[in-house]
């Protein structure tokens, strides 16, 4: 259970790990969509994530996380765990730490960026969390990157779907992408 004293008055908030790792992918979500402080955005999506992993590895789910491990391993024999993790964590860890190399600069890669907001929601789908928000941000995504989509009969109704939201996109600028889907969550309110 969570909340702060705002007043003499005591005000409570309760709200699951569930719910926390939901609103801070939503937010992330936000943020990215209106090119607001990617900072923030790492920080936000790879707390949610984190969140994610641990609930799913506590109700025996695998998620992408477990997949990605896999594919690193099966590339490169013989890698360490923890080196995955550093590899895959690398800008969220430069976030919240600083105990060694204060003076280092950090630079977003957005791509990888959206690449983990997109794995987080499709993980979160797996926790049965109903979100409309990371659904538009995995429809959004997929339309922005139709290649891999196009010739997989598996994913073609989801690709249909997100190409039916988000016509012609992956022609347009990332920014111009990124203003659509900031307009498809304002239409959520």
């Amino acid at each position: 259970m969570g909340g702060s004293a705002l007043t003499d008055n005591t005000v409570m908030n309760e709200i699951s790990k569930t719910e926390a790792a939901q609103k801070q992918l939503e937010t992330a979500i936000d943020l990215f969509f209106n090119r607001k402080d990617d900072v923030s955005v790492v920080v936000l999506t790879y707390g949610s994530w984190s969140l994610i992993k641990d609930i799913s590895k506590s109700n025996k789910k695998v998620i992408s996380r477990d997949m990605l491990l896999s594919h690193f391993k099966e590339k490169y024999p013989g890698i360490e765990e923890s080196k995955v993790w550093d590899i895959l964590h690398h800008e969220w860890n430069f976030l919240k730490h600083a105990k060694r190399d204060i003076n280092d600069k950090l630079t977003i890669d957005v791509r990888s960026l959206g690449l983990s907001i997109l794995l987080a929601s499709l993980d979160l789908l797996l926790l049965n969390s109903k979100s409309k928000i990371t659904e538009i941000f995995i429809l959004w995504y997929i339309a922005s990157n139709n290649e891999p989509y196009e010739n997989d009969a598996s994913l073609d109704l989801i690709a249909r779907k997100a190409n039916d939201m988000f016509p012609n996109f992956s022609k347009l600028s990332f920014e111009v992408r990124c203003k659509y889907g900031s307009k498809k969550l304002k239409k959520l309110n």
